[in-house]
């Protein structure tokens, strides 16, 4: 293992061919073994060599799985809460700029509306492939909040946005 690099060398030495007394790093470390010895020995491999000159291809193989689409569910809180400080022409207006401007082709968006008792499901899960399709998603958004003062049922809006498809 002193010169690996070297062109003659093709396969790793064994018990026959390994060189016990040469003054090497490998002898120092690995008690004067041989390095198909501390390949061996090694529980990767002791199933899997079938003898000490052919050791079978341990290349390790990567699946990369990745969705191709992205997707969002909006939660939107549909109370008289959302009039303070213009909350409401705020979340319409920062909805277009993500929707028409800022998320790419391959996305998906669908729309949960939540109040203080129940939500709604206001348009389904869909791809954002033309500007029509990201002008509906605005559309789907009332232009006012409803009239209840009481806190919105987050969990109910979370519970119908996981069932959306």
């Amino acid at each position: 293992m002193f010169a690996a690099t070297a062109p003659q060398v093709n396969r790793f030495c064994d018990s026959g061919t390994h060189n016990r007394y040469s003054p090497t790093k490998h002898n120092l470390v690995c008690d004067r073994r041989s390095t198909m010895d501390v390949i061996l020995q090694h529980p990767d491999f002791a199933n899997n060599i079938i003898d000490e000159k052919r050791v079978s291809n341990t290349t390790p193989v990567f699946h990369y799985k990745r969705r191709s689409v992205t997707r969002y569910v909006l939660v939107i809180e549909d109370t008289k809460d959302m009039l303070v400080r213009e909350s409401w022409s705020f979340l319409r207006l920062a909805m277009r700029k993500w929707t028409v401007n800022d998320l790419p082709g391959n996305t998906e968006v669908g729309l949960v509306l939540t109040n203080e008792t129940s939500s709604s499901q206001l348009h389904n899960l869909s791809p954002l492939t033309d500007q029509n399709a990201r002008d509906l998603i605005i559309a789907n958004i009332p232009f006012t909040p409803g009239d209840s003062h009481a806190a919105a049922c987050l969990q109910c809006g979370i519970h119908t946005a996981l069932q959306v498809n």
